[in-house]
């Protein structure tokens, strides 16, 4: 499966007033373990799962971080979010059972 997804989020600017950012990812996924996630607005970057590892970089750094992941991707999202606070807002949409993570909290 493979789609691109459009994200707006709020920061407040410096007089208060809410500035909406806008970010577009090309996302490809292949079950039960390939993920990647390209986003080359500011900053840029990219995410990817092989099944064993997580791998995030940022192309304006020339930085690549690395880590042991989970076989499944539902596992390495999650893996990567509490080891380095990557989230996406359309994982729910991506895990396995999608009813189950919107239905559940």
């Amino acid at each position: 499966m493979s789609f691109t997804a459009v994200v707006t989020y709020e920061n407040p600017s410096r007089l208060g007033t809410p500035l909406a950012y806008t970010t577009k990812s090309e996302v490809t996924l292949q079950r039960p373990d390939k993920l990647r996630v390209i986003t080359r607005q500011m900053p840029a970057t990219e995410f990817y799962y092989d099944g064993k590892a997580i791998m995030a970089f940022a192309p304006a750094e020339n930085l690549l971080a690395v880590a042991d992941a989970p076989p499944t991707i539902d596992g390495a999202l999650e893996a990567a979010f509490k080891t380095a606070d990557i989230y996406y807002p359309f994982t729910d949409l991506i895990v396995a059972d999608p009813y189950k993570a919107v239905s559940d909290g």
